[in-house]
Parts: C-alpha cells; sequence; structure tokens
C-alpha cells in the first residue's frame, strides 16, 4: 500500500471504493482525487440507504417527509409554520382515521384533528331490518365551535369526502351554517332545529 492511499486511509476509515482501485493506480494522485469523489457520493447514498425505513415513520421522519407522507393518505395540506409536533399529530389522526374510514369515529377523529376542536355529528343513519329503513334520503349534520387553522372550505371539502354522497349533509362552524346539500332541512325533517 502507498504512503498515499496509508494517508487517505487513515483519514477516512470508509474508503472502500479507493481500495478496489488496481495498485498501478493507487501511486497516482490523480486517480485517488478522482475515484474519492465518486466515493463521497455514493456514500452519500449509502447513507440514505441505511435510514430509509426510518423515512416513512412519521415520529422520526423529517418535516418535510411528513408533510409528503400526509399527501398519500388523503391529508388536506398541511402548512409548513406548523410546528413539526402538531404536524406529526396530525398525520397520525388521519392515519388512524383512515383504518376506520367511512364510520363517523373516523370522521370525528379527521375533524377534532385538524379544527382542534369537539365535534357534534347527529345523523339519520342505522341498521334496520329489510323494508324497514326510512324512506327520507339519509343526512348528517356536523357542529365544529372553529375551523382551527382550516378554512371553513377546506373543512367543508375535508367533510365532504368522508361522507358518502347521496347523504344529505350540512356543517355548521360556532353555530353558522358554512354548507349545505341544497334543501337540507326539507330533506332531513329538521326544518328551524339548530
Amino acid at each position: 500500500m502507498t504512503a498515499l492511499v496509508a494517508r487517505t486511509s487513515a483519514s477516512r476509515p470508509h474508503d472502500w471504493l479507493i481500495r478496489q482501485l488496481p495498485s498501478g493506480m493507487l501511486g497516482g494522485d490523480f486517480f485517488v482525487r478522482f475515484v474519492s469523489l465518486f466515493q463521497e457520493e455514493a456514500q452519500t447514498l449509502l447513507d440514505h440507504a441505511d435510514g430509509l425505513e426510518y423515512l416513512a415513520d412519521v415520529k422520526l421522519a423529517p418535516a418535510p417527509m411528513v408533510r409528503y407522507l400526509a399527501q398519500w393518505i388523503g391529508a388536506p395540506p398541511i402548512d409548513p409554520a406548523i410546528d413539526e409536533a402538531r404536524q406529526r399529530a396530525l398525520v397520525l389522526a388521519m392515519a388512524s382515521a383512515l383504518a376506520r374510514r367511512g364510520t363517523l369515529e373516523s370522521l370525528r377523529i379527521m375533524v377534532e384533528a385538524w379544527t382542534d376542536s369537539p365535534v357534534e355529528i347527529e345523523e339519520s343513519g342505522g341498521v334496520f331490518g329489510l323494508g324497514q329503513a326510512p324512506a327520507a334520503a339519509p343526512w348528517l349534520r356536523l357542529r365544529v365551535s372553529s375551523t382551527g387553522r382550516l378554512r371553513p372550505q377546506s373543512l367543508v371539502e375535508l367533510v365532504r369526502d368522508e361522507v358518502p354522497a347521496h347523504v344529505h349533509l350540512e356543517v355548521l362552524v360556532a353555530g353558522e351554517q358554512v354548507w349545505a346539500t341544497p334543501g337540507f332541512g326539507v330533506v332531513s325533517g329538521t326544518e328551524g332545529l339548530q
């Protein structure tokens, strides 16, 4: 081993690529420096590969990756200005709700996570025997005291994505109707109730 390789190996313990050069090239400073550029780049890739399993862990991933993971599960875009702990909590809540998708519990988890507000849900659903289901269209009324960091329209979009299309819907924020299926009160039989 030449003095140059010995010196390089002492300063860099992982000269795996340089050590693969033929012995004739190890004596040339140019070849060692040239290959070390590729080794440095490859080592960066290897270091990232070692941490790959942690990139999809919401508790450990860097904040930009957490926001990207939110997109994978259909969450609304997360504002980077929100503190990292809150971003992680939102993605974890959305993932938890995803496992229960299509249920009132899923809807409650999502809306409470995004609004930081308790959710009240009234609905006409139920389990009915054959031929015993009500003739009226199914309906759901969702109440929250605040939209949190969401715009009212974003809250409506979140809820509409979770409620089946045939269900008539009303969304109330702090007692004010922000969205309703046309004719909601007539369909649900709740005219005048607020």
